[in-house]
């Protein structure tokens, strides 16, 4: 039912959370985590569709980072920057929010303070796609890369499994990092649209 790339810890902390809120009465934080996870799921089962429009992608991130804020209580701010001409375009789903993930869990939860900004930006340049996820997190060293744990590095080989699948080439993940300044994963696809 749910791609491999699925955490269901989300959904875990998510109800944890809405429990949480429910004991201290917060109707109206209640109410539009409940609407944010409504859309996510709805977008990330996506009528039984694996392929889906970068449109439908991003909403599903923008779920998601909602959800997220109000769990890190503002800590998380969030920019979106994706063109306008490549929102019908089709990719794997659930492709670009396990980055999110990784942004805030990896990158801005484990900085002291926990504060930091996660950028989505999408453009089309020669015939490609080029999605990226920045934050402004711990970043990665050297050896945190050897020593990725092996969740997280299961996660990026399946994901660029999928995508080498369904466009017919190698489309590997690429991880610039700086650590104490953040990191920015990336990928660049063919343009695939319906029909």
């Amino acid at each position: 039912m749910f791609s491999d790339d699925f955490n269901p810890h989300f959904l875990y902390n998510t109800l944890d959370m809405i429990n949480w809120m429910a004991q201290k009465n917060e109707t109206d934080n209640i109410r539009s985590v409940v609407q944010s996870m409504s859309g996510f799921y709805r977008l990330t089962l996506s009528r039984g569709q694996d392929i889906v429009p970068i449109g439908d992608e991003v909403r599903m991130c923008e779920a998601y980072i909602e959800i997220q804020k109000r769990r890190y209580r503002g800590r998380i701010l969030y920019e979106a920057d994706v063109d306008r001409e490549i929102l019908d375009c089709l990719i794997p789903k659930i492709t670009l929010q396990p980055f999110l993930e990784n942004a805030i869990v990896h990158g801005i939860h484990e900085k002291d303070d926990a504060r930091g900004v996660v950028i989505l930006n999408g453009w089309m340049e020669d015939g490609r796609i080029t999605l990226s996820v920045t934050d402004d997190g711990r970043g990665i060293s050297m050896d945190d890369r050897k020593k990725s744990t092996a969740g997280s590095h299961y996660g990026m080989k399946n994901i660029e499994k999928r995508l080498s699948l369904y466009y017919g080439e190698e489309i590997p993940i690429q991880i610039e990092s700086s650590p104490g300044m953040g990191t920015c994963v990336i990928i660049s696809v063919p343009v695939r649209r319906v029909g």
